[in-house]
């Protein structure tokens, strides 16, 4: 812990120089010679100028060292605050390890409950609309358990002299001639899943029905959780990171003793399996995943450079996905050590408990008192013009409330399409849909998330598999989608990705002009980025497809895995869209994240859910297939948009390589032009003799 900061530096460790030598004046300003000189130059062009211009139009990795604006030991109350953290023991500093080695546990408790949690949905619909198929495992009501736990079977019929619990009875035939039988059962203890599992998942009737339910439950959680991220974000600045990521954990548990609560006691309790509802409910409310996911990316970001940031990121993502694949391993292990799927979720509050409390005892605060008290103060600030709104008129209040209800909406602005100048002068402007059919490509395909669990229901209907046959399911997917991102997608990407020369002048001829230098590789080829989003969109059309038409496991496991060759599109896809937006001329790359993570959000947790959750209910009678049919015809309208693309046309003129590329720094930019105008000449000679 005490050397986190060799790999991931904190604030502060940077070296600095004193403002007052960054002045703007002329003097100051490195002169930069007019076109016509550069062009023909009437004298030498020296290696001082040679490098600002290399350092202006052209990108590449330099070993400088790295001079913040920020002072190393910056004065007033931040300057405490860092002689404070620094006096510290290591284990009460905030670190990024501090959160990445209890990720994995809340992470495994998600995935782990991902397969048990549509079995107890089939069970729970089952005892309500198929109760027949399940009643010769179920344990006779004087072997002691309630009554109401348990069907009346023959009891009434033939009745029975009561039978010790010690004791285990034969079969007992009652006519050889008509072949009649009852079966007993061995006393079991706890909750016990209906022996006719198979045929409750495979009937249409309890198939409709808990599609619904899981439908129902996705959509309440969606919309809360989406209504509620603003929220805790905004609450996360002020009150610090801690508090949102321990109350997100809290949900989650909270919804895993409700699932346990209701599958125990639905035939006591008002309503039955509806309750279910209020769990999605509680932990929408309470942020859910989504929040908790944001609270610690900003810790993330709280606790490292910028330089150091995607490393972080990467870091934490990778342990994010690696938990979510064990859990499905280690809830396949709880059902065949234990017999019961009720087990999972039993150790699943354990671990989201034990997240719970390690954010919120041990995990030190990362957000400093200073920031927290300035997000109070801008908070209060905007509560007091929000009140004044209001008290102006009852149309305007409500209007400016509902507006900040849907506020979460706004960054989607950013991805409408924008006029842009054509090449003949005397034409309008046209608009350019590049972004905004890359968006549209990149919420058509995060819709498909909501069709994993009618996945799952699919696979224990169709192919009888259990709970834990979907949980090894599930990690064969995980892993293979983790070997094709570490493994195979980068040697794709070394292999056939573009190398093109970028010319950098230099000073190394002999009479001293500029020549271009060759074999520079260029690792942003948007091109090839699109080209790979085409590809894995195009491999999931194909999965999908064979997918449906798959009529044993092993089939289906294999077009599985086929489908987890098109992970590239996500990586490919955000690459592209950074691009596009770039070429606007944009340079504030946070608002186009957020605006595609909106995107996320709305396809993945409420529209996908809803989408395939009504034509699972509709179909699943008749074609239950329907769903993965659904998804390659989604996957096919955004291959199509994705071939609308075209980068050709978004070309930047050379002119304008300053805008685009955003090299120029504050401190060589003068705001009297004029005044560098008017000294031109004075200030060629000075320069000169200083080169």
């Amino acid at each position: 812990m005490s050397s986190s900061g060799d790999i991931f530096p904190q604030r502060g460790e940077f070296r600095s120089r004193p403002r007052q030598t960054r002045s703007s004046s002329v003097v100051s300003v490195p002169y930069i010679p007019d076109a016509d000189v550069l062009i023909l130059p009437k004298e030498n062009v020296g290696a001082a100028a040679t490098e600002l211009l290399q350092d202006l139009i052209h990108t590449h990795p330099r070993n400088d060292t790295v001079i913040c604006d920020e002072p190393a030991m910056p004065e007033g109350e931040e300057g405490r605050e860092h002689a404070a953290t620094a006096k510290l023991p290591w284990w009460k500093r905030p670190s990024p390890y501090w959160l990445m080695v209890v990720v994995p546990f809340t992470t495994s408790a998600v995935g782990m409950a991902a397969a048990p949690r549509v079995e107890i949905y089939t069970v729970l619909a089952c005892n309500i609309y198929r109760p027949e198929y399940g009643k010769h495992l179920k344990l006779p009501k004087n072997m002691g358990h309630p009554y109401e736990d348990y069907v009346d079977d023959v009891s009434s019929i033939l009745p029975l002299p009561p039978i010790a619990l010690e004791t285990t009875p034969m079969d007992l035939v009652v006519s050889p001639a008509l072949k009649d039988t009852i079966y007993f059962a061995p006393p079991v203890e706890g909750w016990v899943v209906p022996g006719g599992l198979d045929e409750c998942a495979s009937d249409p009737k309890v198939q409709a029905a808990v599609a619904t339910l899981t439908l129902t439950l996705a959509t309440a959680q969606g919309i809360i959780a989406c209504l509620t991220t603003g929220w805790w974000g905004a609450l996360s600045d002020r009150r610090g990171r801690k508090i949102v990521m321990c109350c997100s954990a809290l949900g989650m548990l909270y919804a895993d003793l409700n699932l346990l609560g209701v599958s125990l006691f639905a035939s006591k309790l008002p309503g039955g399996y509806w309750l279910l509802l209020v769990g999605p409910i509680i932990e929408g409310i309470m942020g859910g995943m989504t929040s908790g996911a944001a609270a610690a990316h900003a810790y993330v970001s709280d606790t490292t450079e910028p330089t150091a940031r995607s490393r972080a990121f990467s870091l934490f993502l990778g342990l994010f996905f690696i938990g979510i694949a064990a859990g499905n391993t280690i809830g396949s292990i709880i059902i065949r050590l234990t017999g019961s799927v009720l087990a999972v979720f039993f150790v699943a509050a354990g671990m989201h408990l034990f997240y719970a409390f390690n954010v919120w005892v041990i995990l030190p605060e990362s957000r400093p008192a200073r920031l927290m008290r300035s997000s109070k103060i801008l908070y209060a600030e905007e509560l007091a013009g929000l009140k004044e709104t209001q008290n102006s008129g009852l149309a305007q209040g409500l209007l400016v409330r509902l507006k900040s209800t849907f506020s979460f909406l706004n960054p989607l602005l950013l991805l409408l399409p924008t006029r842009v100048p054509g090449g003949n002068p005397l034409k309008p402007a046209r608009r350019d849909w590049s972004l905004t059919l890359v968006a549209a490509s990149y919420g058509l395909v995060h819709t498909i998330t909501g069709l994993y669990s009618y996945k799952i229901q699919y696979a224990l209907a169709k192919f009888s598999w259990t709970s834990e046959n979907v949980g090894y399911y599930l990690t064969l997917m995980g892993v293979n989608r983790a070997a094709c991102l570490m493994l195979i997608l980068p040697l794709t990407i070394k292999l056939f990705k573009s190398k093109s020369a970028a010319p950098i002048l230099t000073a190394d001829t002999p009479d001293g002009g500029p020549q271009p230098r060759a074999g520079t590789k260029n690792p942003h080829s948007s091109q090839f980025d699109l080209n790979l989003t085409r590809f894995a969109t195009f491999i999931d059309v194909v999965s999908y497809v064979l997918m449906g038409f798959a009529d044993a496991a092993l089939p289906f496991t294999m077009f599985t895995l086929l489908g987890s060759m098109g992970v590239g599109f996500a990586p490919g896809i955000l690459a592209v869209a950074l691009e596009l937006y770039s070429r606007r001329g944009e340079t504030e790359t946070g608002k186009l994240f957020g605006a595609l993570s909106v995107v996320n959000a709305l396809c993945s947790r409420i529209i996908g859910p809803a989408v395939f959750g009504f034509i699972y209910i509709r179909t699943v009678a008749i074609f239950p297939a329907a769903i993965f049919m659904l998804s390659g015809l989604i996957c096919g309208v955004a291959f199509c948009f994705l071939l609308c693309v075209n980068l050709s046309r978004h070309a930047v003129q050379a002119d304008d390589i300053e805008e685009r590329v955003g090299l120029l720094r504050d401190e060589i930019l003068v705001s009297d032009e004029q005044e560098i105008a008017a000294q031109t000449q004075s200030n060629k000679l000075t320069v000169n003799e200083n080169w």
